[in-house]
């Protein structure tokens, strides 16, 4: 028998000799390849004296209840069933049979056969997990207290570390969507002579102490196909199309990489399609600010219309050198009225990807529509995929559409396989350190509403606008940029910030490219609450209302269905001109028919409107 680089295959066999310590005096000792001590009396192995190219280690049937130093790099077999260890030291990489049964250690985790499966000799080798590592806690207790506030833990905390990754057999090959309610941060490691712990965050049961061997990184499906790429100067500035959701595990900023985010959903709505036409410099001059969003921040500010955050490592304030963790579902797509989708997945400015079709018209600048493509719920085709992930960096094309399997494709079919690529912001800047831009709509679903966490989180979302607001100068307050994030937050009912805005002096009656006030825009929306808050705003210009009412009435009784909803559109625009007006009269003409019957309602209405 002989070696990989022809040198001759040196074996040690002392089994049955009442050794109480390695025979490292044997001749050949430090040149063996395969040492089998078997049936012996050692108490402790000092891995630092084994053969350098030791490749075969058996030691059957020993006390041993210690393991300290460095196992040889090549090693690929270990085997130490029928000893007393409770806990491994750092194990090679090399290794691929690890053999433990009837030890204390294989008793405790269930460990009924021999591991041939790496990902699980790594989980029980003693190899560090990084402070801050998002992990997938895989004990009774980490998932009985998600599903059970009262469980309480097992008197053995045992667990079938076999059945929970498939065994030596069918390692676990991705982690689905359920998976996120077990994820807890790595704090520290806690080690001891018989176990390797480690203290984690916990989504919402605050921090616990996990056995190592119940870790498991949460990686998204197939990330071992994505190859890291280095940071650039200057840095890749990417964007993550799809869903997300913060977990609120919270990390530092990686040297050289910026964060930027608007607020999560249930604070202010995204602006992804805006985002994407700037990707592709419209307007023009756009793109080469997205590159550098902490110099161009107040220009990126006023160009989007509301307040965004950016975290980079050198900034001032803690909140913003850190940011929150979020789950990335890379599936951009609607099924309401009809199936919509729209670029997917981690793609780079870079490189020049086209997200906007010019051939649809719009007189919009920002048409959402031509970011969308509308497809057949129940047959989605081959060149819907390529419109779905055609440029993306992670999920690829190629690798959804090998999970798909036969045609036809139906819109339940991609979103589940698409949910099973969700991916962590942390792993996204380890895979593609740069410049990320999120704005996804992002929701706290995984996390209980009492966790306090969940209340910081949201006031930080409003402070963060209100930090911006406060560093503007009056001039910028008053003029174009003050204006278009007003507007913003006020069209999208953020009316805490907007009165922030009014009190440092922002021009209320400003109009907007389009030459309307704020006021006028949301009289033509029918926008009742808004025109409400905006009426109470002293000085308020109310010309031009009544115009865009009319304008707006005529055009929905154009479309009604019948003379009931006319109606309904007809009291509607008389209402709102009533408020805007403060006649007084309204509110009588409303009591007055108020206790009277829906018919009667009805037939005024439609004579009113004839």
């Amino acid at each position: 028998m002989s070696n990989s680089d022809n040198s001759p295959y040196i074996e040690i066999n002392k089994e049955r000799n009442n050794l109480t310590e390695l025979p490292i005096n044997e001749p050949n000792w430090s040149n063996a390849n395969g040492i089998f001590l078997r049936d012996n009396d050692i108490s402790e192995l000092n891995a630092d004296l084994l053969p350098r190219g030791l490749k075969f280690l058996d030691l059957t049937h020993n006390p041993i209840t210690k393991i300290s130093g460095t196992f040889p790099p090549g090693l690929t077999s270990l085997v130490l069933s029928n000893t007393k260890i409770e806990k491994l030291g750092l194990l090679p990489e090399s290794l691929t049979e690890l053999v433990i049964s009837e030890t204390p250690m294989a008793t405790k985790y269930k460990i009924y056969s021999d591991v041939r499966n790496k990902d699980i000799i790594k989980r029980l080798s003693n190899i560090p997990f990084e402070h801050g590592t998002i992990m997938v806690d895989n004990t009774p207790m980490g998932r009985q207290i998600e599903n059970n506030d009262d469980a309480s833990l097992p008197s053995n905390n045992e667990v079938n570390i076999n059945e929970i990754d498939g065994g030596s057999r069918n390692p676990r090959p991705a982690y689905n969507s359920d998976d996120t309610r077990y994820l807890v941060m790595i704090l520290e490691k806690v080690e001891d002579e018989k176990d390797i712990q480690y203290r984690v965050q916990t989504l919402n049961h605050g921090e616990k102490l996990v056995f190592k061997q119940h870790l498991e990184p949460y990686e998204p499906n197939r990330a071992n196909e994505v190859e890291p790429l280095p940071l650039a100067n200057p840095p890749m500035v990417y964007t993550k199309e799809g869903h997300g959701e913060d977990i609120l595990f919270e990390h530092p900023v990686p040297p050289g990489c910026v964060y930027v985010t608007i607020e999560e959903c249930s604070v202010l709505s995204s602006n992804w399609g805006k985002l994407l036409f700037a990707f592709e410099d419209k307007p023009a001059g756009i793109r080469d600010k997205l590159r550098d969003p902490v110099k161009y921040k107040k220009d990126l500010l006023a160009h989007f219309g509301r307040a965004f955050h950016v975290h980079y490592p050198e900034a001032e304030r803690h909140g913003d050198r850190t940011y929150v963790d979020c789950i990335h579902y890379p599936f951009l797509a609607w099924n309401r009225e009809e199936c919509k989708i729209g670029k997917s997945g981690v793609l780079s400015l870079d490189d020049n990807n086209v997200f906007v079709d010019d051939t649809i018209v719009s007189k919009e600048p920002y048409d959402e529509r031509q970011v969308l493509k509308i497809i057949d719920c129940n047959n989605i085709k081959d060149e819907d995929l390529h419109k779905l992930l055609d440029g993306s960096k992670f999920p690829t094309y190629q690798m959804v559409k090998d999970d798909l399997g036969d045609e036809p494709v139906k819109y339940a079919d991609l979103r589940k396989v698409m949910n099973r690529y969700a991916f962590t912001q942390s792993w996204s800047f380890k895979m593609f350190p740069g410049i990320h831009y999120n704005f996804s709509c992002r929701d706290i679903a995984k996390h209980s509403p009492e966790n306090e966490r969940v209340g910081r989180r949201r006031a930080q979302s409003l402070e963060g606008p209100l930090n911006n607001i406060n560093m503007m100068t009056n001039d910028e307050i008053k003029g174009d940029v003050g204006f278009n994030i007003f507007s913003g937050y006020a069209k999208a009912g953020v009316m805490s910030i907007a009165d922030k805005m009014i009190e440092r002096g922002v021009d209320v009656n400003k109009k907007d490219k389009n030459g309307k006030t704020l006021l006028q825009w949301a009289s033509s929306k029918f926008n009742v609450p808004l025109v409400k808050q905006l009426l109470k705003i002293p000085g308020i210009d109310k010309s031009g209302t009544t115009e865009g009412i009319e304008e707006t009435a005529a055009k929905l009784i154009s479309i009604a269905k019948d003379d009931e909803e006319k109606a309904l559109r007809r009291k509607e625009a008389d209402d709102l001109i009533v408020l805007i007006k403060g006649v007084s009269g309204g509110k009588r003409n409303r009591k007055k028919t108020r206790g009277h019957s829906r018919r009667i309602r009805k037939t005024r209405r439609v004579k009113r409107f004839k």
